[in-house]
């Protein structure tokens, strides 16, 4: 028997009770580690995430100038980290919109009822993928609802629906966004 746990290189220790009975302890294997997905030291949403809460245009005719295109998104209180960025990437379509980043504005609140303007840190945009980054000089807090408001130069020539995915940030070094969805904004060929 000993023989037989020696070729699979296992060398169990046998107890012998006073009742003659042999008990042999478990077996523990090492177990191998598992890399973690995400780099050391990374940042990401733990606890109650944030949510995407829609998209919204007040101007929705084609070819209207310099339209606000706002972007809600809700922190609940339970969420143990801030929002540091979000990133609004226009899905593929006929049509790509282009924005005026001196104008963008993030507040507390949804664009019906806006209250505090928060103050962005910069406001870029990725030359292959189109995501606009937005950051936030200070992270936004748990139990926050906020909007960011990008100003189109004007909208689509083209009516349709047109879809944008959200992603948010946590505040910290080398965060892991969240993909928070995709909104959609309808635009007409004329005013309904």
């Amino acid at each position: 028997m000993l023989k037989k746990f020696q070729t699979l290189g296992l060398l169990p220790l046998l107890l012998t009770t006073s009742l003659g009975v042999t008990l042999s302890p478990a077996i523990i294997y090492p177990v191998q580690s598992q890399d973690f997905p995400y780099p050391p030291n990374s940042t990401f949403f733990t606890g109650k995430p944030p949510s995407f809460q829609g998209a919204r245009v007040f101007y929705n005719s084609i070819y209207a100038p310099d339209v606000p295109y706002y972007f809600t998104f809700y922190l609940p209180e339970q969420s143990i980290q801030s929002i540091g960025k979000v990133t609004i990437q226009q899905n593929t379509s006929p049509y790509t919109l282009d924005f005026r980043f001196s104008q963008t504005q993030a507040f507390l609140g949804t664009p019906d009822q806006k209250q505090t303007l928060l103050k962005l840190k910069t406001v870029s945009q990725d030359p292959e993928t189109g995501a606009i980054a937005v950051e936030f000089e200070t992270p936004v807090p748990p139990g926050s609802t906020f909007s960011v408001g990008l100003e189109a130069v004007q909208n689509p020539s083209i009516g349709g629906t047109y879809g944008f995915t959200v992603r948010a940030f946590p505040a910290g070094p080398q965060a892991i966004g969240m993909n928070l969805g995709v909104g959609q904004i309808q635009i007409y060929d004329f005013r309904p």
